[in-house]
């Protein structure tokens, strides 16, 4: 009885703390397993899948625990609603995808009944067919029901079809990535609801029509990819007052026109890739001498006129295969 007295206080409230924590007087408030129907979209999500080397969708079972057995899931572990699907393969030493890494198959309308989703990625994989057209249609198989989804990535698949208007739908998202995969069609208007977005590539397609005007509504945009698709019509003045744009990368479409003076705004641009389109008209002189421009590509269109007077060493490279266009970095314009 005097070695029991001895006991520190300290220590025995530790081990009061302890015990009341793994009683049930103060349970942990933790769910510990997933949503029954997420648990039911990621099954009907799995039965779609062809091939799978490495066996992530391949080894989920039914009887198991989504939330904390299934690679690739992630849940909110105060609701057990699953939050993110990560399942990337890998790149080739091409940047293509690593087939010996890759799973594939269709992408399953059931992913719109994961209500919680805030990350979607899937890409190097070899997911084919066009992204569901079940996820555009009525509840409960709407992607425009994700409303808490985020990041987008899908690049890099086999991916075909149009995007779906409803993508205007996911007000919550910052990243879209679906570039490297064989989409056609025109970009959605209903891109223009996306507010909160930052980055879209949608490069290395096969996108036609023009770029709808409403792309000027993304005012926290930081980067607009879309090189390498067959993209017509005018590049829209209302890009050049998204003052959060970082990079525009439009190279080889089939843009017309002048380049908009209205660029000349985008006071943090470092990036502006307009080669190999139909661009014509004078290069804009606030265009050309904007303060933070590192990098600047117009050559193979069809502009004319004097190249203003700038202040940065941007080649000759950049310029050419404009046979109207003269004078520094290009050789002295002949007609004056």
């Amino acid at each position: 009885m005097e070695t029991l007295t001895k006991i520190p206080l300290t220590v025995v409230l530790i081990f009061l703390v302890i015990l009341v924590g793994n009683s049930k007087i103060c349970p942990l408030q933790v769910v510990e397993s997933c949503n029954v129907n997420d648990k039911e979209a990621l099954l009907e999500f799995k039965r779609v899948i062809q091939f799978d080397v490495w066996q992530y969708p391949g080894a989920w079972a039914p009887d198991t625990d989504c939330c904390t057995t299934w690679e690739g899931i992630s849940c909110d572990p105060v609701t057990g609603r699953v939050v993110e699907i990560r399942m990337s393969g890998f790149p080739d030493d091409y940047y293509g995808v690593d087939t010996f890494f890759a799973m594939g198959g269709t992408l399953s309308p059931f992913l719109g009944n994961l209500t919680y989703l805030r990350v979607l990625d899937l890409r190097f994989g070899l997911f084919n067919g066009p992204i569901p057209p079940d996820l555009s249609g009525p509840v409960p198989n709407s992607l425009g029901k994700l409303s808490q989804l985020e990041y987008i990535y899908l690049d890099h698949n086999e991916l075909s079809g149009a995007i779906p208007t409803c993508i205007g739908k996911l007000s919550a998202l910052q990243m879209l990535y679906l570039h490297h995969n064989r989409l056609t069609g025109p970009i959605p208007f209903s891109i223009g609801r996306l507010v909160d977005l930052q980055m879209i590539d949608l490069g290395h397609n096969q996108l036609t029509g023009v770029l709808p005007s409403s792309i000027g509504n993304l005012t926290q945009i930081k980067s607009i990819i879309l090189e390498n698709n067959m993209i017509t019509g005018n590049l829209p003045q209302s890009i050049g007052y998204l003052n959060e744009l970082r990079d525009v990368l439009f190279s080889n479409n089939k843009f017309i026109g002048p380049i908009p003076p209205s660029f000349g705004n985008l006071s943090l641009l470092k990036r502006l890739l307009l080669s190999k389109n139909m661009l014509s008209g004078d290069i804009p002189s606030n265009v050309l001498n904007l303060k933070n421009l590192e990098v600047f590509n117009v050559s193979t269109n069809q502009l004319t006129g004097k190249i203003p007077p700038h202040k940065s060493s941007f080649p000759a490279s950049a310029f050419s295969q404009n046979l109207g266009l003269c004078d520094a970095p290009l050789p002295p314009c002949n007609w004056l």
